[in-house]
């Protein structure tokens, strides 16, 4: 039993390889044009302002100063000494000119 295939099946198997190519190519596209994007995010190059505090808990911030963190990360951060004046912080943070507590 020895099936021969007509020139209408190969024509079909070939139209169907050339769709699976033309899909593949256009995501393989979408995927490199997409990932640019993705990578690259648009910020203000403005500070985050964050308040530090010398309190049990808020000594991250200083550490990840220290060590550079922020800047690895690609963050321009801030820090603002709040321990002079706590009110004139919780006013700041209140019109958003200041982050109190970051979590993380």
């Amino acid at each position: 039993m020895n099936k021969r295939i007509s020139n209408f099946q190969k024509k079909g198997y070939l139209l169907f390889i050339l769709i699976i190519l033309i899909i593949m190519s256009g995501r393989l596209w979408w995927l490199y044009n997409n990932y640019n994007i993705v990578t690259k995010p648009k910020t203000s190059g403005l500070p985050i302002k964050i308040a530090r505090y010398y309190w049990p808990g808020y000594y991250w911030k200083e550490i990840a100063d220290k060590m550079g963190w922020f800047k690895e990360a690609g963050l321009n951060v801030e820090l603002i000494d709040a321990n002079s004046d706590y009110n004139k912080s919780d006013y700041n943070a209140f019109w958003g000119r200041l982050y109190l507590s970051v979590e993380i």
